[in-house]
Parts: structure tokens; sequence; C-alpha cells
């Protein structure tokens, strides 16, 4: 996740900007969560597949298991990290509303 912008441009950003900021991040969450998910897949189908597939087993693994295990587990890994960038970008949005509030009471009180 990226850091959180300094208080002076943290002052003049406007709600569209925040708004695009904080969609990057979920972005890029779930861009990690696909990646994670196809890794989880991929090892553990290989593993179920190469261990299920040999002797009296071997037509159990079809290539639709296989593609429903592949979009499940991206699924999983998706919905997992999202909800994780969600609780962060929301206590983010929390204490940069705490610093433009005392940003905004400093001024007034320098005035």
């Amino acid at each position: 996740m990226s850091q959180p912008p300094n208080q002076e441009l943290l002052a003049h950003e406007t709600k569209q900007e925040r708004h695009n900021r904080f969609s990057h991040q979920l972005w890029q969450a779930a861009a990690t969560g696909a990646l994670r998910g196809s890794l989880v897949a991929l090892v553990t189908g290989y593993a179920l597949s190469y261990k299920y597939n040999h002797g009296k087993n071997k037509p159990y693994f079809r290539n639709v298991y296989k593609v429903w295990w592949f979009v499940c587990w991206n699924v999983v890994g998706v919905t997992f990290t999202t909800d994780n960038a969600k609780i962060k970008i929301s206590r983010q949005a929390a204490l940069e509303d705490e610093i433009k509030k005392t940003k905004l009471y400093e001024d007034e009180l320098a005035k």
C-alpha cells in the first residue's frame, strides 16, 4: 500500500482524488489477491492432480474440476485481500480526516 500524502497535499486533495487513490489501492489489492490465489491453486492443484491421477483414480481430476479449482482460489484470494485492504483504507481515511481536522484547527487558531 502506498503512504498517505503529506499534510500540505492532504489539505488540498479533492474528494475525487481521494476516491481515485483509494480505488487504486483496492485494484492493487485485487491483483495481488488474484496472483496469490493463482499460486495456491497451481501448487495445490498440481499436488492433488499428481496424487489422485495415478493408479485407479485416473479419471477423477478432469479439466472441468481443475478450472473450477483455479477460479475458486482466485475468488478467495481476491476476496480476502480486498477485505483487508478495505480495513486498512478505512483506518487510513480516519487518520487522514483527523490530520485534516487538526490542521484546520491549528490554522484557525493561528489567525
